[in-house]
């Protein structure tokens, strides 16, 4: 499988990264990633899957655009699980980009 289609834009989805800062860290602010994912599923995503114990997920989504996404995903784990962390979320194009301007 071509990773540009498993991970950027399919027809009228966008595919993102999502970074939750400071869970699961320590012992605190703990989110099971199985938690993570039936929360980010409930929000309408689709394809979401989690990297170990991280808070990292990728996910798709018919927003292209990534604050729409931190705003729903961040709303959702402050309503829903009681957590208000930093939450970033980057399409492939942008991370992509991110990782060529890193000295």
């Amino acid at each position: 499988m071509d990773p540009s289609s498993a991970w950027g834009t399919m027809t009228g989805m966008t595919r993102h990264i999502v970074l939750l800062r400071g869970i699961n860290v320590g012992g605190h602010r703990k989110v099971p990633m199985a938690d993570l994912r039936a929360l980010l599923t409930g929000l309408g995503y689709t394809d979401v899957a989690t990297y170990i114990q991280s808070g990292n997920a990728v996910l798709t989504a018919s927003e292209s655009d990534p604050g729409v996404v931190e705003a729903a995903v961040r709303s959702a784990l402050r309503d829903r699980l009681g957590l208000d962390v930093p939450v970033m979320a980057r399409t492939l194009d942008q991370l992509r980009a991110a990782v060529a301007a890193n000295p």
